[in-house]
């Protein structure tokens, strides 16, 4: 009795120390995933040391920061890291923090990165115990490299600021709220001679003259009061001598500004300014005083020629005051010729840089009259040379241009005779040098008079002309008598050859020796042009006769032909012969008769000629063609009617292909209205000019809208309009613009995404519009929304796959435990029931990472043929037992195909859907269930992202509340759900929507707000029979072989081998795929069978399953892994895997899996 009070004592303790010790690891769990969280999502570096500095753990973040890789970790160490001079301070604080336990105070360190650069960091770090001892140092970096290099860099600004403000030239002073001085820079010391701080604390207006102390007081009120920056202001203020500066100051309002507090007064001495603009008055007053006592005008223009200076002669000369001239541009006293006259002046000594003296020109003065004058105008510089005007002297000269004028009259009188001559005048030396010639002869010859003075007469004839002059001036040198009417031929100065009529006399001087020739020449191009062009015109006319390809014909008034040329008689089939005399009849066709006689007799009265007529001419060898002709009246020398002429061209070919560009139209414009996207055309302005059926159906624009003048820029969205503009003007321009995309707009404003393309209209070779095509994508939309929400639940499975493979290892630990006690257990020992319950829960977390693995794409674990009629009505039955108030109705199709599925998993489908239905119809209502056969066809499969071929469809429809839009696009989102907390995790539709995914299959969904819900599941159609349900032997079959289990997981390691080693098989392990190949190599004459992991660190499932077949081709392998039987798993079972079996397993699945693979199942 005592030993089993004492044993039931021994129990409690048992139990309460497991249930301390499960709460102390959940706490230690959540401690751990809580620091591991902040550890990864720190905003700064955090480093993790040992008590020697080998950097044992870091974050993403300070990797970064050094520039290192997770993998080079085991090589970094803080003392190799840190600058060496500061190495001895960070051992100091490393030791104070060990001794203390206390947290490091801020410190900031110089790392070294891995390319070698360095980066500043502020770091704290505190101790980290294990067992009551220190067993680590937690050190915590941010990176302050930016704040350093501004520190540095405000360092080197406030020194230099403070060298230009000591080393200054000009007068840097601070006056405080109160008006006085708070500062003064060196410069006040070196200017005035005051001692150095004598000004501060006393007021500016003590040291400025009194004159100016008015004004100073108003700037400074002002600034102060306003708030503005002053206005450069002179005064003058007394230095410590008594004499008086001159100074140019302006002020800034600080008085706000932190460190100032005052207004900042820059001033510049200008005492010198001052006396230099002195001199320059005096000796400006000196220079004036000469030029107004000048008896020529002296002026001065800008580089505009806009008056600047100028003297009284000049004002007096023209008239105007000194404010009227001030400024006034030299356009106002020229007209426009000699306007020109002084604009090339000007230019010219601009370019050359020099003067140019007497150049006359016209001045008006301001009452309108005309002043001619002489001027010289010269360069004006600045004082760094640079142009920046004109400065001239204007002389009057109307008297010598009165002189010059009377000469001018005489002698134009004489030059008028000669200059409206017809002919030419010319005169020569006895050398044959022209001395004198008027204007016909320049005008002839194509000489300007500098170029022809002093020209000898060989320069304008050739060798055979010279010859011919030569000897014409030597007769009439040797006899004294007159030439006349002699030809020869010009060579004028463009090489032309000018035929001439000459006639040649002696000329005399006053003592009556010869000395020269005169003649006269007149032009004879005209007539021997005349004589020429006769004789071409008779030739030409005969040409074109003949070559034209045209019918030329001349009929007398009956008709009858009297004239024509050879391509008349190749186009109708007749000899010359047989043509002439014959009647226009013989070759019209009858049915153009009686139209071709009223055309000639309208011709006949009305005198009006006809243009382009057709008709059908029979040739002489039967055939039929058509032609066009135009005819006209022929009159004789009196005026009367005496035939017609016509011209006739065989335009069959044009007829034919008339014709068959009015049937291509015809095509084309059938295929336009036939066109599913739009075609459309638009002016130089965008005015749609065309537009096929499609554009009224997409547009929802009538007939009449577009004849009224609607631009296509209008049809896009008003934001794309801009957008759409510069594009037309691109393509009008002749850019290649290519497909573009924009928001087209609706008459009733409704928008939709197109794509458009258009090509510039060329007519004339110029542009004169665009034409292009408008494709609706719409249906391209959609289809990338959906693909992009697959690509993103895509992403979440591979995440949600990726923690349930590790949580299915840790659950391989638990079940394996307990699997091994339950071994040894009966069910009246006290501790069965709790270990069946772990059991249990064991079961439901794998349960758990099912959902994940449903919702990742990856929860396929055993596929057999199945009949889904069978299936759903099952677990329909099930479900309605639990859930009174929905209604089950069942519609099976007779004779379902079989399909290829997980029924586990296909079991949690139906249930999520059931379940989401009863969420759906919270007062109850009814559950419609249906399954059948379909064939889709490419037209069907394609939008649904399926192959082609037969399904099995089941339909699920709810009469319960419904959804809208937004909700329907999100419902297989993971972890989205509209239910309150507590009543839903988001998983149960994602997992429905990735194993269908999984299976090859798809989900559709049907629903609006209040009208309930339908989802159909398309799954392919298996052509296998349906497998019936197997039960498992409860008796786990034991051996004797030897085993190598393979796993990265040591609790995997020491859980299988134990669970091997309880069903009686020798066990060798390997922690690694390297080390599996290796054990595998040294024992593989007594390995019978390996059970491989999948996923490994160091060498993965794959590659090492590669190693045992290049070992042994006939290895035997059981692949483990905590994913399913897709991808990977899927890839190594098809290289010649045995089997498969999935984490976390009990030990009566892995007895059953390896007896199947030793006993050759």
């Amino acid at each position: 009795m005592e030993h089993q009070e004492t044993d039931r004592d021994l129990k409690r303790k048992i139990e309460k120390l497991e249930e301390e010790l499960l709460r102390a690891r959940e706490s230690a769990r959540e401690s751990e995933e809580r620091y591991r969280a902040l550890f990864d999502r720190s905003f700064y570096g955090v480093f993790i040391m040992d008590l020697e500095g080998r950097i044992l753990d870091v974050n993403d973040i300070g990797l970064k920061m050094l520039g290192y890789r997770r993998e080079h970790l085991g090589d970094l160490n803080f003392w190799n890291l840190i600058s060496e001079d500061q190495a001895a301070a960070a051992a100091k604080a490393r030791e104070e923090v060990l001794r203390t336990g206390l947290q490091e105070s801020t410190a900031e360190y110089r790392f070294k990165c891995r390319d070698g650069g360095h980066i500043w960091v502020e770091a704290t770090s505190t101790v980290i115990y294990r067992g009551g001892h220190p067993y680590a140092v937690q050190g915590i970096a941010r990176d302050i490299t930016e704040r350093k290099r501004a520190e540095d860099e405000l360092r080197s600004s406030e020194e230099r600021f403070r060298s230009l403000i000591q080393n200054a030239s000009d007068i840097i002073v601070i006056l405080s709220g109160d008006g006085l001085f708070s500062y003064e820079s060196p410069s006040v010391e070196r200017i005035f001679q005051y001692p150095a701080g004598y000004l501060i604390g006393k007021s500016p207006l003590e040291f400025i003259h009194p004159d100016d102390v008015p004004t100073i007081q108003r700037e400074l009120d002002d600034v102060y009061r306003i708030h503005n920056d002053g206005q450069p202001t002179e005064f003058r203020m007394r230095r410590f001598d008594g004499s008086w500066i001159h100074l140019e100051a302006i002020g800034k309002n600080l008085i706000d500004f932190p460190g100032i507090n005052g207004l900042v007064i820059t001033a510049r001495d200008i005492t010198e300014r001052k006396k230099t603009e002195e001199a320059l008055r005096q000796s400006e007053e000196r220079y004036r005083s000469i030029l107004d006592n000048m008896q020529e005008a002296y002026y001065e223009v800008d580089l505009k020629g806009n008056f600047t200076f100028f003297n009284t002669v000049a004002m007096a000369r023209l008239g105007y005051t000194d404010e009227e001239m001030q400024g006034m541009n030299f356009h106002r006293i020229v007209d426009h010729q000699n306007a020109r006259k002084v604009f090339e002046t000007y230019h010219r000594v601009f370019t050359t840089g020099k003067p140019v003296t007497g150049f006359d020109w016209e001045v008006i003065n301001k009452s309108g009259g005309r002043l001619p004058v002489a001027a010289s105008v010269s360069l004006k510089y600045d004082a760094q040379g640079k142009p920046v005007g004109f400065s001239g002297v204007v002389r009057d000269i109307t008297e010598r241009k009165k002189t010059e004028e009377a000469l001018r009259q005489s002698e134009e009188r004489y030059r008028s005779i000669l200059d409206n001559m017809q002919e030419a005048y010319y005169e020569v030396d006895l050398k044959g040098n022209f001395t004198f010639f008027n204007l016909p002869t320049m005008a002839s010859l194509g000489y300007t008079v500098e170029e022809m003075q002093g020209m000898n007469y060989r320069r304008f004839a050739d060798e055979e002309n010279a010859q011919k002059l030569f000897e014409v001036y030597h007769r009439v040198f040797a006899t004294g008598k007159a030439v006349t009417g002699f030809e020869w031929d010009a060579t004028n100065k463009n090489g032309e050859k000018i035929p001439a009529e000459a006639s040649v006399s002696l000329k005399y001087d006053a003592a009556g020796n010869p000395i020269g020739f005169k003649g006269i020449v007149r032009d004879i191009s005209e007539r021997r042009k005349a004589q020429d062009a006769l004789r071409r015109s008779e030739e030409k006319y005969r040409n074109i006769l003949e070559s034209i390809h045209e019918a030329y014909i001349e009929l007398d008034l009956a008709g009858n032909l009297v004239f024509f040329n050879d391509p008349c008689c190749r186009m109708l089939g007749y000899d010359r012969h047989e043509l002439m005399g014959m009647s226009y009849r013989v070759f019209i066709s009858p049915e153009a008769h009686q139209r071709m006689y009223e055309a000639f007799r309208n011709i006949y009265e009305t005198g009006a000629p006809a243009f382009l007529m057709d008709y059908d001419v029979l040739r002489k060898d039967g055939s039929k063609r058509t032609h066009e002709m135009s005819a006209s009246l022929i009159r004789d020398a009196s005026g009367k009617p005496v035939g017609f002429r016509a011209v006739g061209r065989d335009i069959t070919d044009r007829k034919r292909a008339e014709e068959n560009l009015r049937q291509s139209e015809e095509r084309f414009r059938e295929m336009a209205r036939l066109m599913p996207d739009t075609i459309y055309e638009a002016d130089e302005k965008g005015v749609l000019t065309f537009v096929n059926e499609a554009a009224f159906d997409k547009f929802r624009y009538s007939r009449d809208d577009f004849s009224g003048g609607l631009n296509c820029i209008d049809m896009l969205a008003p934001e794309d309009r801009d957008r759409g503009m510069k594009n037309f003007v691109k393509v009008l321009s002749g850019e290649h613009v290519g497909l573009t995309e924009y928001i087209a707009r609706r008459k009733d404003g409704g928008t939709f995404p197109i794509l458009m393309h258009s090509t510039v209209i060329i007519r004339n070779g110029t542009p004169a519009g665009v034409r292009g095509f408008i494709i609706d994508i719409s249906d391209k939309k959609i289809l990338e929304e959906q693909l992009i929400r697959a690509q993103k639940m895509e992403a979440i499975g591979t995440l949600a796959g990726g923690i349930a493979h590790d949580f299915n290892n840790l659950l391989m630990g638990v079940l394996g435990n307990v699997s091994l006690m339950l071994l040894n257990m009966d069910s009246s020992h006290p501790f069965y029931d709790r270990l069946k319950n772990v059991e249990e829960y064991v079961h439901q977390g794998s349960e758990l990472t099912k959902q994940f693995l449903g919702f990742a794409r990856g929860g396929k674990y055993e596929v057999k043929p199945t009949h889904l009629g069978d299936f759903v009505h099952r677990s329909s039955e099930m479900f309605g037992r639990t859930k009174k108030e929905i209604r089950i109705h069942r519609k099976v199709q007779e004779g379902l195909w079989a399909v290829e599925v997980d029924r586990n998993q296909m079991e949690q489908v139906m249930l999520n859907l059931f379940v989401n239905a009863w969420q759906a119809m919270p007062g109850g209502g009814d559950l419609y269930l249906s399954t059948e056969n379909i064939e889709l066809r490419d037209s069907d499969a394609t939008p649904l992202g399926v192959e082609p071929g037969r399904f099995v469809r089941v339909s699920v429809t709810d009469t319960g509340v419904g959804m809208d839009d937004s909700v329907r696009a999100r419902i297989f989102e993971p972890f989205f759900t509209t239910k309150g907390k507590g009543r839903g995790t988001g998983l149960g539709l994602a997992s429905v929507y990735g194993i269908v995914k999984n299976h090859r299959g798809f989900v559709t969904v049907e629903s609006r707000k209040g009208a309930g819900a339908t989802f159909t599941i398309y799954l392919p159609a298996s052509d296998k029979p349906a497998q019936e349900e197997q039960r498992i032997s409860a008796e786990a079959p034991k051996g004797r072989e030897t085993i190598l289990l393979i796993d990265d997981e040591k609790m995997v390691l020491e859980v299988g081998s134990e669970m091997l080693k309880r069903l009686g098989y020798e066990v060798l392990t390997a922690s690694g795929g390297r080390a599996g190949i290796e054990t595998y190599r040294s024992n593989r004459d007594c390995i019978h069978l390996v059970v491989l992991d999948m996923i490994m660190p160091d060498l993965g499932g794959s590659e090492t399953f590669d190693g045992l077949l290049d070992i042994d081709p006939n290895v035997k392998v059981l692949l483990s892994s905590g994913y399913s039987l897709v991808g990977q798993a899927r890839e190594i079972m098809e290289k010649g895997c045995r089997g498969f079996i999935q984490k976390p397993f009990g030990i009566h699945d892995l007895a059953e899996k390896i007896r199947k693979i030793l006993d050759g199942g």
